[in-house]
């Protein structure tokens, strides 16, 4: 008895020994240690999280780490993908030693289907993650610079009446905007209705068209979803009212954007102002509100507390807090777009609001190497009803010898916001080409 006492003692020390050897062959930190939401948003008093997205830093993130062995982890990204609002890894290996876990892997977007390859360390209170190689889903058909296209006039079908205005025909007429960087389709009938559509239709697409060259040179959708652009903040040259009135019936054409182009300064955007993803087959446009925000506060050198308090309401999607807290800030800044925001309806501005926050759905269509990036009715109609608001936005944007004429302005936007509520089916948005440059 005595020795078989001392045999099942032996075996329980080598058993014990075994068992006390694989709970450390993870060779870290406890796993209670290091398991933890990690964040570097600004509201956030001792940022921990060091991120960065293809080897720019990503601020205003956090990331869920957990570990039970020490042997696999999860990591949750929070609305760091684009189109990712939470992403969970699982099943993680981990590689640790005396001071933390390194981790390494390739991921997937669930709703985007972006590819994407990560790699991180993670020690106690402070977590390291870099995002890289990534590749958005749709990326090989829609990334890639693109210009703005040169003019083209010629021969299209449009509805004319008699001169009476009694009787309104589809008719073939030459000098007609076929192409042009503002792209607009209205599905409208041989009448009166139909007409003014059409009038007000392409008079904005003239407008717009004209202005548009002297603001952006190219843009250009990366395969990591960023959105850069080659833009000029130089003033708008050769706008006046009789220009603009007389879009409403002579058509653009190149010659006359061509002199106000000419020795226009054009310089690169920042990246991560803009971002794109693909979503049941909708091409999503989403500003970074944060990144944005904090850039105009920055230079201006406004009170952290408010930029921070603007952006916590941003993540928990509070319009209304938003709304507020623009207000607070403009009243330093005096910045236009901001006035112009704040001074909106609630109805309004919850609509702008989903938008800004969640994206703007947009369809994407190619044809004889023309895109087409636009929206249609469905959402198109926000815009259309928010037009006879942005009167004060667009009357400060102009020359100030044009200013006075702000009825005039109002009726313009009104007539514009009316036309393009009527028709069943309408397409506005942009029009593109491919560019060569890289």
């Amino acid at each position: 008895m005595k020795k078989i006492s001392i045999l099942m003692t032996s075996f329980l020390v080598i058993t014990l020994s075994l068992l006390t050897s694989c709970d450390n062959d993870h060779y870290g930190p406890a796993p209670v240690d290091v398991t933890a939401n990690y964040s570097n948003k600004l509201s956030n008093p001792n940022p921990n999280l060091i991120l960065t997205y293809n080897g720019e830093t990503m601020i205003g993130k956090s990331v869920d780490f957990s570990t039970v062995t020490g042997e696999t982890a999860i990591v949750t990204l929070y609305d760091i993908l684009p189109g990712e609002k939470e992403l969970k890894m699982v099943s993680i290996p981990l590689s640790g030693d005396e001071e933390g876990y390194s981790f390494s892997g390739n991921g997937m977007g669930e709703n985007t289907l972006t590819s994407f390859r990560y790699e991180g360390r993670v020690t106690k209170g402070q977590l390291t993650l870099n995002i890289s190689n990534l590749q958005m889903g749709n990326a090989e058909l829609w990334a890639n610079t693109y210009k703005l296209p040169t003019v083209i006039n010629g021969i299209k079908r449009i509805v004319v009446g008699d001169i009476w205005g009694d009787e309104y025909t589809w008719q073939e007429v030459d000098g007609q905007v076929l192409n042009a960087s503002c792209y607009f389709y209205a599905d409208i009938e041989a009448s009166e209705s139909g007409a003014t559509t059409q009038t007000w239709g392409n008079a904005i697409q003239n407008i717009l068209s004209y202005i548009l060259p002297q603001v952006l040179q190219d843009i250009t959708l990366r395969a990591d979803g960023n959105i850069t652009a080659s833009y000029s903040n130089e003033p708008l040259s050769g706008l006046d009212m009789e220009t603009i009135f007389g879009f409403l019936s002579v058509p653009l054409t190149q010659d006359m954007i061509t002199p106000h182009i000419a020795n226009r300064k054009y310089i690169p955007s920042p990246k991560g102002f803009a971002n794109w993803h693909q979503k049941n087959d909708k091409f999503i446009l989403k500003l970074n509100l944060a990144n944005i925000i904090s850039q105009i506060a920055s230079d201006k050198h406004i009170d952290a507390n408010i930029i921070n308090a603007i952006i916590d309401a941003i993540s928990q999607m509070d319009p209304m807090k938003l709304k507020e807290l623009l207000t607070t800030l403009n009243q330093s800044l005096n910045n236009d777009t901001l006035g112009f925001l704040i001074n909106i309806n609630d109805t309004s501005f919850k609509a702008l609001f989903n938008w800004l926050t969640t994206g703007i759905p947009m369809l994407v269509t190619s044809k004889e190497g023309h895109t087409h990036i636009y929206l249609d009715k469905e959402e198109f109609t926000p815009i259309a009803k928010l037009l006879p608001d942005l009167s004060p936005l667009v009357i400060s944007m102009l020359p100030e010898d044009m200013q006075a004429l702000g009825s005039i302005i109002s009726a313009f936007l009104d007539g514009i916001s009316k036309a393009f509520l009527s028709p069943q089916k309408i397409e506005f948005g942009l029009e593109l080409v491919q560019s060569n440059k890289k």
